[in-house]
């Protein structure tokens, strides 16, 4: 997954600094020295962003991935056993685990 993200934000490294610099040099040609506000901005907090942000996504994606092995264990259950699936249900038995 973070192969195929590599490969689909790849143009980024190259456009975005192109993409930055019209922008600095249309903003400095309207507005003047204060355009430099914009990009003081810009480098502070894009950095943060992606320090704070990326954190707790990666920390959403494991729970995700966690919950996610869950709801395969349990469909496994329900497709391939459904007499080890009533006997979870109706009795309780202690043998068959779903999260085992």
């Amino acid at each position: 997954m973070r192969a195929q993200d590599m490969f689909l934000f790849a143009h980024y490294l190259w456009t975005a600094p192109i993409s930055i610099a019209l922008s600095m040099y249309f903003l400095w040609s309207k507005l003047g020295p204060v355009s430099l506000a914009g990009l003081v901005y810009l480098v502070l907090v894009v950095p943060l962003n992606s320090i704070l942000i990326g954190s707790r996504m990666r920390k959403y994606q494991v729970r995700a991935w966690v919950c996610g092995k869950v709801c395969v264990r349990w469909c496994v259950l329900v497709c391939v056993c459904p007499g080890a699936l009533m006997c979870v249900l109706v009795r309780g038995c202690a043998g068959v685990r779903a999260d085992a």
